[in-house]
């Protein structure tokens, strides 16, 4: 003799069933929000181009004054953040073609490939936070890249980066960088650079022609 399950019983399993695909999409939808979240800095440097994700999103939400101390130490800065790339200068040229367009608050042909390289063909969904607004701007518009709203607090995780940077780009010297910086300073001094009427410095300029 067959027993067939009843339907109450059918019904019950039906629901059950419900249930459990309900509890996995909103599991995945909440691993979703928590991926969304995530947030890649893009730093410029004299000696090349940085991109880090953000490890610990608390800091997103943390009070402004509490970064610094999260910051203190490179062991430190390292459980915040990881670097992502690094796109190094091959010459002091190369540094000043990508150092005279950010002064244009544009992204220069090295810093759209460093860019598409690491973050559009990587498959990568994360905002970039970037210092400069209009840069951020240009980066969206040739690149489709969400730009993150830079806040107190990403700018406060971006000084605490800059602290450590040696540490925190295998294969860095701060001896390089200095050198770089004195270079990049010296040969940018030598051309008229444009200034963008975005920028705060057109201000400073105007004053000194006072």
């Amino acid at each position: 003799q067959v027993v067939l399950p009843s339907s109450r019983a059918v019904y019950s399993g039906r629901k059950s069933h419900r249930s459990a695909v309900a509890l996995v999409l909103t599991e995945a939808c909440d691993l979703r929000s928590v991926l969304e979240l995530m947030v890649l800095l893009l730093l410029e440097t004299p000696a090349g181009f940085a991109l880090f994700k953000l490890k610990n999103e608390k800091l997103l939400k943390a009070e402004v004054d509490s970064i610094y101390d999260l910051f203190k130490e490179a062991s430190d800065a390292a459980s915040q953040v990881d670097l992502v790339a690094f796109h190094r200068f091959k010459d002091t040229k190369a540094a000043m073609e990508a150092a005279t367009a950010l002064t244009e608050g544009a992204a220069g042909k090295s810093m759209k490939k460093f860019l598409k390289k690491n973050i559009v063909d990587a498959g990568l969904g994360d905002s970039l936070a970037v210092l400069d607004k209009t840069l951020g701007g240009s980066i969206n518009k040739k690149l489709g890249i969400e730009v993150a709203v830079l806040s107190k607090n990403l700018k406060e995780v971006m000084r605490g980066i800059r602290m450590h940077l040696t540490t925190l780009i295998e294969g860095l010297d701060e001896s390089e960088v200095k050198a770089m910086s004195l270079g990049l300073a010296h040969t940018l001094s030598r051309f008229k650079l444009k200034f963008s009427p975005d920028k705060a410095d057109v201000m400073i300029m105007q004053a000194v022609g006072l």
